[in-house]
C-alpha cells in the first residue's frame, strides 16, 4: 500500500547490538508497495474511528513531522506547498499512533506534498533501516531505526522515516472524523498505515524474474522464480524484524527456508510446500492471544514487489488499517491488530489501566446518581470522586475501590447526596496502586432543587390553588396529582413545560387534608395543603 524505500544506516550504537559503518547511498535499496483504488466498488465501506486513551492527551510517541518546503527534492521527487488541511490530518494520524504506542526517543518524519506520485498511488513511505547482529540470539536482523532507537533509548538517526503524498488527487477527503464521503479517499486512514510501514510494519521479500533491472541487480540470485526474504549482506540474506515474526502453513518460520529458493515464492504467493492450507501467517505470543494460531497475511497468487505480505489478508481481516488497498468512502483511524504486531516487534504499547466505557450523572430527586463502567482494569486501587460548582476548582467528595486487576465488565456508582442548585461538575480520578493516576471526562448536571422553588399558595386555601414551579425553566411536561392524606388519587392536572405556574380549581373538594404529587420528568415532589369551606 506504500512504496516503501528501505535506506540501510549500520551504525555502532551500544555493546548489546554490533552495528557495523554508516553505507554509502549508492547502496540503498528501494522497495515499492503501491497504494491504489481497487477495481471492485464496496456499496457501503466501513467507518472505523479511534477512540483515544488517553484522557489528558499526552504525547506517549516522540515524533516531529518536517513539512518539506515547496521546491525541494526529496528522494528524488519535487515538494510543493502542503495544503493547511492535509497537514492536520496528517499530524493527527501520527496522534493515533502516539496514543498507541509509546518511545523515549524522537520519531523524525519527513513528509512530501508532490505531484510525482503519479497514476492510482496514494502515497508511499519510506525507512531507513540498520543491522543488529545476534539479536535476541536469532541472528542479524535489520530494525527500522524508529524502533532500535526505542529498544535502545539512544538516538541513532536524525530522519526515520520519509513519507509522500500524492498531490495530483482532487478526491482526499482530509475531514478527522471517519466520515468520508462515497467519492472520496479518506487521507488520515492513508497516513496512518504509511506511518505505520515507516514504523516497522514490513518485510523484506523478493521473486526473481531472471532479468537485469536498471541497476545491474537481480531480485534475488538471478535464477527466475527463486524468493528471497532480507537483505544480501555480506553473501547472506538478512531479514528484517517484522520478516523474524512471518510462518508459512505449518508453524514453521519463513527464515528457516533455503533462501533464496522455489518454497519462499510458493509461500509468498499463497502456495504450500508442506501439503497445508498455504499462505503466510504473522506468528507471536500476543496474535495467538487474540486469534490462534496466527494471523493471516496478504499472500496473493500474482505477486506484487513490497505489497505481497506486508499486509493482513483482507479475507480473513476485513476492514483492518493494514490492508493491502482502500476503496471510496472507506475510513479505518484504529490500528487494530496492527497495533499488536508493532508490540511483537517491541514497540512498547500505552497501557490504561482501566478502560472506561460509560460515565453518566444524573439528578435523582434531591440526590446526584454517579453511574460508570469498566471493561477492564490493571492495578486499580481506587476512584477518587472529584466536584466541581465552576469546572475550574475540584475537590473530593468520596472514593470507591477498584476491582485491582481484570478483565471482566464491572460497574460502579457513587450518590451525591449534597448537591448545589444550578451546574454540578464531577469527574472521576482513577488511582493505581503505585500511586499513578488518569482523569476521566467531566460530567455536569443542571440541579433544580424543586421542593424548594415550588410553592403551593395560598395555603390554607378554599377555592383557587396556585402551583408556582420556580424561575428555572423545567425540560419536561409536568404532571400534578392531589392525593387525600391516606393515598387515594383524586385528579390529575398536566402543565406544559413552559409554564411558570398553574391555578387548580379545588372548589369542590371536602374540607381536609390533601397533598400534591408533582411528577417533572423523573423527578418527584410532594407537597401538602389544606382545604377549607
Amino acid at each position: 500500500m506504500s512504496q516503501i524505500k528501505i535506506y540501510i544506516s549500520l551504525f555502532l550504537l551500544v555493546p548489546i547490538f554490533c552495528f557495523s559503518q554508516v553505507i554509502d547511498k549508492e547502496q540503498l535499496i528501494y522497495k515499492q508497495i503501491n497504494c491504489e483504488i481497487p477495481i471492485q466498488k464496496v456499496l457501503k465501506p466501513k467507518s472505523i474511528p479511534y477512540e483515544f486513551k488517553d484522557v489528558n492527551n499526552k504525547r506517549a510517541l516522540n515524533y516531529s513531522i518536517n513539512f518539506i518546503a515547496d521546491g525541494t527534492v526529496l528522494g528524488g521527487l519535487n515538494c510543493s506547498e502542503w495544503p493547511a488541511a492535509a497537514k492536520t490530518a496528517l499530524e493527527y494520524a501520527m496522534s493515533v499512533w502516539s496514543d498507541a504506542l509509546e518511545n523515549t526517543q524522537n520519531i523524525g518524519i519527513d513528509a512530501c506534498w508532490t505531484v510525482d506520485v503519479g497514476g492510482n498511488t496514494l502515497a508511499q513511505a519510506g525507512a531507513f533501516y540498520v543491522y543488529a547482529s545476534g539479536y535476541g540470539g536469532v541472528g542479524g536482523t535489520y530494525f527500522p531505526t524508529a524502533l532500535i532507537e526505542h529498544i535502545a533509548d539512544q538516538p541513532v538517526s536524525g530522519v526515520d522515516i520519509q513519507s509522500f503524498f500524492n498531490a495530483n488527487r482532487t478526491d482526499w477527503y482530509y475531514g478527522l472524523d471517519a466520515n468520508t464521503p462515497f467519492n472520496k479517499i479518506d487521507f488520515v486512514s492513508v497516513s496512518i498505515h504509511e506511518l505505520g510501514h515507516g514504523l516497522g510494519f514490513s518485510g523484506f521479500h523478493n521473486i526473481d524474474d531472471g532479468v537485469l533491472d536498471g541497476n545491474m541487480n537481480h531480485e534475488c540470485d538471478g535464477t527466475s522464480g527463486n524468493g528471497c526474504i532480507g537483505l544480501l549482506r555480506e553473501g547472506s540474506y538478512v531479514p528484517s524484524m517484522y520478516d523474524r515474526f512471518v510462518d508459512i502453513d505449518n508453524e514453521t518460520k519463513i527464515t528457516s527456508l533455503a533462501n533464496p529458493s522455489v518454497a519462499i515464492a510458493t509461500n509468498i504467493t499463497g502456495g504450500s510446500t508442506t501439503g497445508g492450507s498455504g499462505g503466510l501467517e504473522f506468528d507471536g505470543t500476543n496474535e495467538n492471544v487474540a486469534r490462534a494460531p496466527g494471523i493471516q497475511l496478504h499472500t496473493p497468487a500474482s505477486y506484487t514487489p513490497g505489497s505481497s505480505y506486508s499486509h493482513f489478508d483482507e479475507t480473513t481481516l476485513p476492514n483492518e488499517l493494514m490492508s493491502p488497498s482502500f476503496t471510496f468512502g472507506q475510513a479505518v483511524h484504529d490500528p487494530g491488530m496492527a497495533q499488536v504486531v508493532m508490540e511483537e516487534m517491541g514497540w512498547s504499547s500505552v497501557i490504561v489501566p482501566v478502560e472506561l466505557t460509560e460515565f453518566s450523572v444524573q439528578q435523582n430527586k434531591d440526590q446526584v446518581l454517579l453511574n460508570w463502567s469498566t471493561a477492564s482494569e490493571i492495578n486499580n486501587d481506587y476512584f477518587s470522586i472529584e466536584k466541581s460548582t465552576d469546572n475550574k476548582e475540584f475537590y473530593v467528595i468520596g472514593k470507591v475501590n477498584g476491582n485491582g486487576t481484570n478483565s471482566s465488565l464491572k460497574e460502579y456508582d457513587f450518590v451525591d447526596r449534597q448537591p448545589v442548585q444550578g451546574e454540578n461538575y464531577y469527574r472521576l480520578k482513577q488511582i493505581d496502586f503505585n500511586g499513578d493516576f488518569e482523569y476521566s471526562d467531566v460530567k455536569v448536571v443542571d440541579f433544580e432543587r424543586n421542593h424548594r422553588d415550588v410553592k403551593v399558595v395560598p395555603n390554607p386555601v378554599s377555592d383557587i390553588l396556585t402551583v408556582h414551579f420556580g424561575k428555572k425553566s423545567r425540560q419536561n411536561d409536568t404532571d400534578v396529582l392531589i392525593y387525600t392524606m391516606n393515598g387515594k388519587f383524586i385528579k390529575m392536572v398536566s402543565v406544559d413545560y413552559d409554564q411558570a405556574s398553574k391555578q387548580i380549581n379545588i372548589q369542590d373538594l371536602a374540607s381536609g387534608n390533601y397533598y400534591l404529587k408533582i411528577v417533572d420528568g423523573q423527578n418527584v415532589m410532594t407537597k401538602n395543603f389544606v382545604k377549607m369551606d
